[in-house]
């Protein structure tokens, strides 16, 4: 199987709120859009500017707004989203804020999808291991599918702070690092 078609699949198979950033694939779309169980959905789309496309209820009718990706707590309430589909391609640079920011606001399923580089997948299995959550990889030629399963996971102010002092350190020594190097 393809990445796509696992896409479609799962998508196919969605119900409730929807959250998808960086969904690149149109296909992936259509099949968004004609499953009826979703009850909102939400495609942020990086297209220069951070804007979102809002699904109403009726499934039809798409609304334009603006959110940040830094600010997704903000936006969405506790437990308030039941999937998410991410594209690490276009999100990596956010990483660090949406790791916490999206095991507070996913009660359900996280699927990131991107194209292999080295050490990602591992860095992702790291972050969110933290948060005692169910993980599985597939790996494609040259792309990976995880799908973590955030309905048991439970963060905490203090180990949020915790470990984004953690996280910006290792960037920082990896930047520098990089620097040195090239």
């Amino acid at each position: 199987m393809t990445l796509i078609n696992d896409l479609k699949n799962t998508c196919k198979n969605i119900k409730g709120t929807l959250l998808s950033i960086g969904l690149s694939y149109p296909t992936v779309e259509s099949v968004i859009d004609k499953n009826n169980n979703i009850t909102e959905g939400y495609l942020l789309v990086f297209d220069g500017k951070k804007k979102s496309k809002v699904k109403d209820k009726d499934g039809k009718n798409f609304k334009r707004k603006r959110f940040s990706i830094k600010k997704l707590r903000k936006t969405f309430k506790k437990k308030s989203v039941d999937t998410i589909i991410l594209n690490y391609d276009d999100a990596k640079k956010y990483m660090r804020f949406f790791v916490k920011d999206s095991v507070y606001i996913n009660r359900g399923k996280l699927y990131i999808y991107g194209k292999k580089e080295a050490y990602v997948v591992e860095d992702i299995e790291s972050y969110y291991n933290r948060y005692d959550t169910k993980i599985e990889i597939t790996e494609y030629d040259d792309q990976f599918l995880i799908e973590i399963d955030n309905s048991s996971a439970k963060n905490n102010w203090f180990k949020d702070k915790v470990y984004r002092i953690k996280d910006a350190i290792s960037y920082y020594i990896n930047a520098i690092g990089d620097i040195l190097i090239g």
